[in-house]
């Protein structure tokens, strides 16, 4: 009789402060993911803004999507990426129209239009029936960006773009960055170990160590931080301590 009183007053214990703000906090996550989902459904042509929340405790906002949707979302992205990572089997023209065959309903003339321009872009016309196995790194770098742009994205994510370039072509690819940023208005992400690269290409950065941003800033405001970690990144660890971290 003592036991069963003693665990029934447990049971109607007034719940603490923290459990109260736990629970609302998951409800809230549950309300925000269940709002993407909807949103994405009903105009799968809009990408939806992500809450902090959704995304520092990786709930899985994209994993309940249909196959349909999540491709219209991943559509908006372009990537670069570090490696270029072109397809050896396909000739220049084959990869930059690679995503334009997947993700679109062109015509064959319209996509060769559309191959056409974006090499343009990238000063690359005319070498439409290269083989991989025959570019340079430069130009390998170039293709790739043409692929990335080929499909229009809203959203174009470079990963580390002049790394294993000498700095004549690093800085090619540098200026061509920042051309095709003016000229297309896309947003674009560069992460980079290349101090020189982000502060070339870059409106703000944002200097990520351990997995946490540390600050942001304009190029201006980043060069003159009171944060040790992000001048010892900047200068090279020239006072002997070195800071692997990355700029966004």
């Amino acid at each position: 009789m003592g036991l069963f009183s003693k665990v029934k007053s447990k049971k109607h214990q007034k719940p603490s402060e923290e459990q109260v703000a736990k629970k609302e906090k998951r409800k809230d996550e549950r309300q925000a993911r269940e709002r993407f989902h909807e949103l994405v459904a009903n105009d799968p042509d809009e990408l939806p803004v992500l809450h902090r929340e959704d995304i520092i405790n990786k709930r899985g906002v994209f994993s309940k999507l249909n196959d349909a949707a999540l491709l219209k979302i991943q559509s908006k992205f372009g990537m670069l990426f570090q490696s270029a990572a072109l397809f050896d089997s396909l000739n220049v023209y084959e990869n930059v129209t690679f995503g334009l065959r997947r993700l679109t309903k062109m015509s064959e003339a319209v996509i060769k239009r559309r191959a056409d321009e974006v090499l343009k872009m990238v000063s690359m016309p005319g070498t439409e029936l290269l083989a991989v196995s025959s570019l340079s790194g430069g130009m390998k770098k170039r293709v790739a960006l043409a692929r990335a742009l080929a499909t229009s994205p809203k959203y174009l994510l470079y990963d580390e773009p002049t790394t294993g370039l000498d700095p004549i072509l690093a800085e090619s690819i540098n200026k061509l960055v920042r051309k095709l940023n003016k000229e297309t208005r896309i947003t674009s992400v560069v992460v980079t170990h290349d101090m020189h690269s982000a502060f070339m290409v870059s409106d703000r950065i944002a200097f990520l160590l351990d997995g946490v941003i540390k600050e942001i800033g304009t190029g201006d405001e980043i060069k003159n931080t009171k944060l040790k970690s992000l001048r010892n990144f900047i200068n090279a660890g020239d006072n002997g301590d070195g800071i692997d971290g990355e700029t966004i």
